[in-house]
């Protein structure tokens, strides 16, 4: 995941180093979130997704493939 998050952002243009630094960020900010509430992954995703950007399309893609019940 941390790969892909970190490929994706240089593919749009920033470069390496803060890619990474980027996605050590969005990873630990999501790890505190997971570990501070009850909500599920699914329920947090939903209350921070933006409708028709990158992690909407995410949770949508997969749903798809059955996973994030």
């Amino acid at each position: 995941m941390a790969g892909v998050f970190t490929e994706f952002a240089v593919t749009v243009g920033f470069r390496s180093s803060p890619a990474r630094l980027m996605t050590g960020q969005k990873l630990r900010g999501t790890a505190v979130l997971l570990e501070s509430t009850e909500r599920s992954p699914v329920e947090l995703c939903r209350e921070v997704m933006t409708p028709g950007e990158t992690t909407e399309r995410g949770v949508c893609a997969t749903a798809t493939k059955g996973l994030g019940h």
